[in-house]
């Protein structure tokens, strides 16, 4: 994959990225061994959906302050960062929901 970015864009693609790894570490590093395959999924969907949430929060006012002083310099794959942000935000809150329906993810 050939990430093509303008600007602060690329911060669209690692913010989000490094804070998941953080909470995939986290989950790989804590015991849960207690934890049947449903409560496991639902935590690692909640703080998955905390960190896209803090991703989120992160990179918007990121691009406020960038689009008062470059406007229209930042974009992921042509698109403007600032919609990006909305992206991240909506990936948030799918995490939220999937994460009280239930799912079992484990073997």
């Amino acid at each position: 994959m050939i990430l093509q970015w303008r600007g602060w864009g690329v911060l669209v693609f690692f913010v989000p990225v490094v804070l998941s790894l953080f909470v995939l570490l986290y989950f790989a590093v804590a015991d849960f061994q207690q934890l049947d395959g449903v409560a496991a999924t639902q935590l690692l969907l909640r703080l998955e959906a905390l960190a896209l949430a803090l991703a989120a929060i992160l990179l918007g006012a990121v691009f406020r302050f960038r689009q008062r002083t470059a406007p229209g310099k930042d974009a992921l794959f042509h698109v403007p960062a600032g919609y990006w942000v909305w992206l991240v935000a909506a990936a948030a809150l799918a995490s939220a929901v999937a994460s009280s329906l239930g799912l079992d993810l484990g073997p």
